[in-house]
């Protein structure tokens, strides 16, 4: 071997030793491990149910089968009466899960009952 072939083998050697190095900087922490819960996202879940219509939903949770006229108002304000109601059988707005609540509208008002007792 000559001097030049030399240098370039340690030459090679030393880069190899700081990539090994730089791994083992990056590896300290391991990529996966096993947890027992998941952190909250810190995200907000969507917007606050207003305080009336969180009374609504536990008002006809009290009252199954019942049909309870709601109106719109300025502490719960909805677009339209048809809009609410389509909401409330998707199981949006707080009335979840989906099918829990029946909705219908008449004259601008909304009519809802809960019914998830009745189908356990």
């Amino acid at each position: 071997m000559t001097v030049s072939s030399l240098y370039e083998a340690d030459d090679r050697e030393l880069r190899r030793m700081r990539r090994e190095e730089a791994r083992e900087d990056r590896n300290t922490t391991p990529a996966f491990r096993v947890v027992d819960d998941i952190p909250n996202s810190g995200a907000l879940q969507g917007r606050q149910i207003p305080e009336q219509r969180q009374q609504l939903i536990d008002f006809t949770k009290a009252n199954p089968g019942k049909w309870i006229e709601y109106q719109s108002t300025d502490d719960d304000p909805y677009k339209s009466a048809s809009q609410f109601v389509g909401n409330v059988r998707q199981g949006k707005c707080g009335f979840a899960p989906k099918g829990a609540f029946e909705a219908a509208s008449r004259n601008k008002l909304v009519y809802i009952r809960y019914v998830a007792e009745a189908q356990e």
